[in-house]
């Protein structure tokens, strides 16, 4: 629950800070193109501190038979994409 609120935060102040920089003032190209890196930067921070904060019981399972070679038929039934086939 601490990363997904420090995900939140993150993404407030960090864009905050961005769209402040960008906004305030007379524009100029200097400030929109700080601006936008803070608020990029910001969104890249939350998005890979709410990745972090998730717990998943997840099992991977690769068929690498079915890409790129070749594909179903219309008439073969519909292999099962989860757990043991």
């Amino acid at each position: 629950m601490a990363l997904t609120a420090a995900s939140a935060l993150i993404a407030v102040v960090v864009v905050g800070i961005g769209l402040f920089i960008a906004a305030l003032g007379r524009p100029t190209i200097v400030k929109i193109l700080l601006g936008g890196l803070f608020a990029g930067l910001g969104v890249a921070a939350m998005h890979y501190t709410g990745m972090a904060a998730m717990r998943v019981e997840a099992e991977i399972h690769y068929d690498t038979g079915a890409w790129p070679s070749r594909s179903p038929s219309p008439s073969s039934p519909p292999r099962s994409r989860c757990g043991s086939s």
